[in-house]
């Protein structure tokens, strides 16, 4: 793993929020009161993402539903709700145009004691405006443990690395091209990181965790 440190912090912190574009995170939904086995849960539980990203909750078992609204957490900057509680495959989606602090729930009877979770949404100054016809790019898991894995869809990407978030240039990638790239994270310490992809519209930065 190669380190190197930028000369002056304030660069660094406009390097690490200043470039960014729509990325989809996404959030599990499962398990079930009834079962011995796994209680209901969010996972990840806590997300912080990009000012304009989308999270997708996706249910993998059980019934589930996404509670942010004003009316159960007034704190939060605006609402956000699923509808009431399904099973089955099925999907929500919600972007975030506001930061700050968002707190949600699962509906289900007993299911909020262990399902919650939260989603600090990072302000973005002036933001990439990419070109038409780009898909938004997606990061899976999130927190990550080994590997990350990055959808580019067409975006032709040249340079990929890792940086603190204080700036400093943790690693270089060797991912590059289009389509889905996988990011070695294994040799990372447990903390938050930006990952920055270099591609068509410039250098775009993506917040993420390693557990």
């Amino acid at each position: 793993m190669t380190f190197r440190f930028f000369t002056t912090l304030p660069a660094a912190l406009a390097l690490c929020f200043c470039s960014t574009a729509q990325v989809v995170h996404v959030v599990q939904m499962g398990g079930s009161t009834i079962s011995q086995t796994t209680p209901p849960y969010y996972s990840p539980t806590d997300l912080t993402i990009n000012q304009g990203d989308t999270v997708r909750w996706l249910n993998v078992s059980g019934t589930h539903n996404v509670n942010g609204t004003l009316t159960t957490f007034p704190g939060n900057p605006e609402a956000f709700y699923s509808g009431m509680p399904q099973n089955g495959d099925y999907h929500f989606d919600h972007r975030f145009d506001l930061p700050g602090l968002y707190n949600y729930h699962c509906d289900s009877d007993g299911h909020a004691i262990t399902q919650s979770g939260t989603i600090t949404v990072v302000e973005v100054i002036n933001s990439i405006v990419e070109p038409t016809g780009y898909a938004p790019i997606t990061l899976h898991p999130n927190p990550v443990r080994s590997a990350l894995f990055v959808g580019v869809g067409q975006r032709m990407i040249t340079r990929v690395t890792i940086l603190g978030m204080d700036g400093r240039l943790v690693e270089n990638s060797e991912a590059k091209g289009s389509g889905l790239l996988t990011i070695g994270t294994e040799d990372l310490a447990n903390g938050n990181y930006i990952l920055r992809v270099e591609g068509p519209s410039g250098p775009q930065n993506i917040p993420f965790s390693k557990q």
